[in-house]
């Protein structure tokens, strides 16, 4: 009995104050990443993929200040315990439907990155014509539209969002169709990830393959010239021009470094797609466990109710730790938000300095003809 009674008395602190803490640590971490991330989407040229980056960092913020802000708050109030939201009826349906709708975008954002840089790999010479800032903005558009369509579903029925405490969440219970929850609950749920999840796995390795053939090409080509290379006629020309020998270093320099910023961005987006199939996957094992469940009439396997516990556990973690990856992946993975984050350090670093000697202001104002500063 005393096993047991400590086995209980770890679960309790786990669940009442190590988990809680995580979940608000956690939480107040998302929220500055993603609004740094979104900053710095402002501060860089605006293009189709850097739109679908901005809605994909506006998921993760609402996730962090809708989803897992609350969760974190009703852990360390303890109403958990109790099926009420510690906010009001009113405030859990609309953190239920903020948070539903950004959980789904999400998964699209996330499939359009990863279209995105398929088209720039598969089609490059009609990359331009494709992916244009005007089509990025009507598919984010609609991206949003659908989720938010999708989270408004109990409404339809005369329902509303109900406090879940295994998870601290505001969410929609699955059987509100009622015996119709079979043909409804694979439009909603099952279809649309499964075809996501199909497309997230199989785009990335086509991609990776893609990358891989054009770099063995460019590699037969380099050796193809090396072989054929007599120094004389066009032959020798093309050679001392490759070589820089006719005073032609940018072409060179421009074509490594479009290979660079492309392989960059491919090896990026792959990151965050694994990164989301991975956080996203025990979310996916519960839409088809309950599928199967609406099938067979009956659950296809039993799990005890310690394992359901930390399965629920883990759903909450891997979707809350997406929020995180992603900003983190491209904050210190791409080169331009590299960049501008390094300025804003600098600038932050400056402007403390200057708060804490006056005597800056003047150092700043003397040296400031030459590149632009902060000034005073």
């Amino acid at each position: 009995m005393s096993g047991n009674n400590t086995t209980e008395a770890e679960q309790g602190t786990f669940t009442a104050v190590i988990l809680p803490t995580f979940y608000l640590l956690l939480s107040i971490y998302v929220i500055i990443v993603n609004l740094v991330e979104l900053l710095i989407i402002t501060r860089i040229k605006t293009s189709s993929s850097t739109v679908f980056i901005a809605s994909l960092a506006m998921t993760d913020l609402t996730m962090g200040i809708f989803a897992i802000l609350p969760s974190s708050v009703s852990f360390l109030l303890k109403s958990n315990s109790s099926s009420l939201f510690f906010l009001g009826d009113i405030l859990c349906d609309i953190t239920g439907v903020i948070s539903n709708t950004s959980l789904f975008a999400s998964l699209l954002s996330v499939v359009c990155i990863t279209l995105n840089r398929y088209i720039a790999l598969a089609v490059p010479l009609h990359y331009n014509k494709i992916s244009t800032n005007q089509a990025a903005y009507m598919m984010t558009a609609i991206v949003w539209f659908i989720s938010l369509l999708r989270s408004l579903v109990p409404y339809f029925k005369l329902q509303r969002y109900q406090f879940n405490p295994n998870v601290g969440m505001c969410t929609y219970y699955t059987n509100i169709f009622g015996d119709r929850e079979i043909y409804y609950y694979p439009l909603l749920q099952v279809i649309p990830y499964s075809v996501c999840f199909v497309f997230l796995i199989f785009c990335p390795l086509h991609m990776t393959a893609l990358l891989a053939k054009r770099q063995k090409q460019s590699a037969n080509m380099r050796s193809s010239l090396r072989k054929s290379d007599d120094n004389g006629g066009a032959r020798g020309a093309f050679s001392k021009l490759r070589n820089g020998s006719l005073r032609k270093p940018n072409l060179h320099r421009s074509k490594s470094k479009a290979k660079q910023n492309e392989q960059e961005a491919t090896t990026t987006t792959l990151l965050v797609v694994l990164g989301f199939v991975v956080c996203y996957s025990v979310n996916y094992f519960f839409i088809c466990y309950y599928f199967a469940y609406l099938v067979l009439d009956k659950w296809p396997f039993g799990i005890p109710d310690t394992v359901y516990n930390v399965l629920e556990t883990l759903w909450m973690m891997g979707i809350n730790l997406n929020s995180i990856f992603n900003p983190i992946i491209y904050l210190f993975r791409n080169t331009a938000f590299k960049t501008e984050l390094m300025k804003m350090k600098h600038a932050i670093l400056l402007f403390c300095k200057c708060s804490t000697d006056p005597g800056m202001h003047t150092v700043i104002k003397g040296t400031s003809s030459g590149s632009a500063s902060y000034k005073s």
